[in-house]
């Protein structure tokens, strides 16, 4: 019986794989331990304990069969993708809901994660998401990812962003786009 074959059991995978961050803890726990970070093609290994949580359309593309569905530990989890181009793509259309996404390396010194992100508060713009990475193993140097509500064209997120890059060592807009319908924002 081949490992990845239809009807298999939520009971029969013994730890599932994940890439990233799809690792639904309490309901993982539940079906036999936690995820490991793998890529999904590594259920199709031959072990018949083995299994992966990815979208279905990771499944199709990796000939994986679906044994659990909405396994997420929270009802509202959303995954979400960002599509990178190496060139600015201007979009044909702009809505009044726009989202930009950029990165950030503030300077090591007291209070200059407050000090940077003060400029959006004071000109009215809304961080929606931040996340945090330390660069290279260092607890001296932390990059952060963030969307605000707003283009970059617009004066008051200009204003934001300049105050911004006056206390990091490194900045870079990753991109601009409509915000989804999906997100409930204040326009």
């Amino acid at each position: 019986e081949s490992p990845n074959a239809p009807g298999k059991r939520t009971r029969s995978v013994a730890m599932p794989a994940s890439s990233g961050r799809a690792r639904p803890r309490r309901r993982a726990a539940r079906h036999r331990g936690y995820a490991q970070r793998r890529e999904p093609d590594s259920a199709r290994e031959g072990d018949p304990s083995s299994g992966a949580i990815a979208s279905d359309s990771a499944g199709a593309i990796y000939g994986l069969h679906s044994v659990a569905a909405d396994i997420q530990d929270d009802e509202h989890n959303t995954t979400r993708f960002l599509v990178m181009a190496r060139e600015p793509i201007e979009l044909e259309c702009r809505t009044k809901r726009m989202i930009t996404s950029f990165v950030f390396i503030v300077r090591n010194v007291p209070a200059a994660l407050y000090k940077a992100l003060g400029g959006f508060a004071t000109a009215g713009v809304n961080v929606v998401k931040i996340e945090s990475y330390m660069v290279e193993g260092s607890f001296s140097t932390v990059q952060f990812y963030v969307e605000a509500e707003g283009h970059p064209e617009e004066e008051r997120v200009q204003i934001a962003i300049d105050e911004l890059r006056f206390y990091c060592s490194h900045t870079q807009i990753l991109g601009v786009y409509p915000a989804h319908p999906y997100r409930s924002l204040r326009c």
